[in-house]
């Protein structure tokens, strides 16, 4: 009787030992609950753990000052999944590459993110690993070191905001880090319409309003060819060879013949 006490004891002692383990293993439980995020104001859709955290500030870079949102959820376990919302350098082909706006803001991105989750001199360790768009915004994918922490961060710049999605964890959990990374959506990127100026004054489509457009049909037009038509000639009357001359031809020839006589005589 003695000794089935003892073994039931032990087995509940095992048994207690076997969940601890068992939650130590899988710090991501916190997590058992999951949200589709999608903010006013912003134009992402986003798998996170229910009732993130959420900040609204500025943030000074060089002469300007950013406008940032920040949307994180941590855990005592040591994951952090967390995406940075940026935006203040506007889209200008004309003056500097899409890409130059990209980097410009990672720098913005990299002096703002450690203080939210270590200090802000932790020091931050950030490795391109591929250079891909992405819905047809300009993105690159990074490994990402933050103190103790390591994972990834997507980063993406679409025409109003830049976007840093990042995953982080004191240990390996691929898992955990594809199923928040694979989940941030981006409307497909829309090619930007020439910039045309519409009249909606009728008078400026006649520059002069008081005076009438000419009439098209007393304009000169091109004929058809083979139909070209050409000025009118004055018609010239020819005399047949025994045609008698007229009447008053006939008289001024009589007159030269006789002042021809006068002269002959004097």
């Amino acid at each position: 009787m003695h000794s089935r006490r003892l073994h039931l004891a032990l087995t509940s002692i095992l048994l207690a030992a076997f969940a601890v383990a068992a939650h130590a293993q899988k710090p991501a439980d916190a997590w058992a609950e999951w949200e589709t995020l999608s903010p006013d104001n912003e134009e992402f859709t986003v798998l996170m753990p229910k009732n993130p955290t959420t900040e609204s500030t500025t943030f000074p870079y060089h002469k300007m000052e950013l406008n940032v949102r920040l949307y994180m959820a941590t855990s005592n376990a040591g994951p952090v999944l967390a995406i940075t919302s940026l935006s203040g350098i506007k889209s200008d082909p004309a003056q500097y590459t899409e890409f130059a706006r990209f980097n410009s803001y990672i720098d913005a991105f990299k002096a703002y993110f450690p203080a939210k989750v270590r200090s802000k001199e932790t020091l931050m360790k950030m490795i391109l690993v591929s250079s891909r768009p992405f819905h047809g915004h300009t993105g690159r994918s990074y490994k990402l070191t933050l103190g103790d922490l390591n994972g990834s961060v997507n980063a993406f710049v679409t025409r109003k905001r830049f976007y840093a999605i990042v995953s982080l964890n004191t240990k390996k959990d691929e898992a955990l880090e594809e199923k928040f990374l694979s989940s941030f959506v981006l409307p497909e990127r829309q090619n930007e319409p020439p910039k045309t100026v519409a009249s909606t004054n009728p008078d400026q489509q006649n520059p002069n309003p008081q005076e009438k457009p000419l009439d098209p049909n007393t304009q000169n037009t091109v004929q058809p060819e083979g139909e070209a038509t050409s000025p009118a000639t004055p018609t010239i009357r020819k005399l047949r060879p025994h045609q008698p001359l007229p009447r008053t031809l006939d008289k001024l020839l009589e007159r030269q013949q006789r002042r021809v006589r006068l002269t002959a005589a004097c």
